[in-house]
């Protein structure tokens, strides 16, 4: 009689304990695709900084201006910006890489605007901003560590369907990923 009263009790204590355990995990789940949406929705994606690792920091930074080159020194070496054609050269130890970039905006009219020149750079806190040809459209540049953060920023969103960022620089790749810590989706 003593064992009948007891089964119960088991049962119920083995049922209780496994809801807990699911419980726990539902919560570590919504933990962790909360975080996902809020670092892809956010200004900065990065799998490595999503995964903990280089975490982007800004970092204080020199310019100077030279004809038609700006020279971006930091902690990390010195970053070579050509305004036309825009081309990007960064030095760090005995490494140089240039990257040469056009902008393409794709307007909600229908047409379309080729940006592969930047101009009148002026330095506003941590970020240098540039004018383009295309009046409706500025770069943000923000130096942050080991890396530079570009934004091209419309005057009016609703006037853009959409902007690709063209990209060309000589190999190795290493698979891609390297060259693009973080995109903004």
């Amino acid at each position: 009689m003593i064992s009948t009263r007891i089964l119960p009790i088991i049962t119920l204590a083995i049922l209780l304990f496994s809801c807990t355990g699911e419980v726990h995990e539902n919560n570590i789940n919504k933990e962790f695709y909360g975080e996902l949406n809020e670092h892809v929705n956010s200004d900065h994606f990065s799998p490595m900084s999503f995964a903990g690792q280089n975490k982007p920091v800004p970092v204080d930074f020199q310019i100077e201006i030279e004809n038609s080159t700006l020279l971006v020194s930091g902690p990390a070496g010195h970053t070579r910006i050509e305004f036309a054609p825009i081309a990007v050269s960064y030095s760090h130890e005995d490494n140089q890489v240039r990257t040469g970039y056009t902008v393409i905006v794709y307007y909600s009219n229908g047409k379309t605007s080729v940006i592969d020149e930047i101009r009148n750079p002026s330095r506003k806190e941590m970020s240098i901003h540039f004018s383009t040809s295309d009046q409706n459209i500025s770069i943000l540049l923000e130096p942050y560590n080991d890396y530079l953060k570009w934004k091209v920023l419309p005057t009016e969103k609703e006037l853009i369907d959409s902007i690709l960022i063209k990209g060309a620089t000589p190999g190795p790749f290493y698979g891609g990923g390297e060259r693009f810590l973080s995109t903004c989706l």
